[in-house]
């Protein structure tokens, strides 16, 4: 499968063979803004030396917080709910928590 959900970061040809895999594992390589960040604040993907500029999804990886804020905005519009809800509902409730 591939585009994750319909959203603005997903719509030019990187973004498309982004999978939901790839922002899970942090091998997207997404390249942008977030809601006033460039993924370029994380210095931690180059410092690392496990991710270079330019290529495509799922070769190299690396943390990089605004793209983890993205693979949250990502669940949030592929579950149209609240995160918060998630665990509650699939996880603690269900165990009694």
């Amino acid at each position: 499968m591939h585009t994750c959900v319909e959203l603005p970061q997903f719509a030019d040809e990187h973004g498309r063979g982004i999978t939901r895999r790839h922002l899970l594992d942090q091998t997207s390589r997404w390249e942008g803004e977030l809601w006033g960040k460039p993924t370029r604040v994380d210095a931690q993907s180059v410092r690392e030396g496990t991710e270079s500029a330019g290529g495509p999804p799922g070769e190299g990886w690396a943390y990089n917080d605004v793209r983890v804020n993205l693979t949250a905005l990502a669940l949030t519009v592929l579950l149209r709910r609240p995160l918060p809800e998630v665990p509650r509902t699939r996880v603690m409730e269900p165990i009694g928590a």
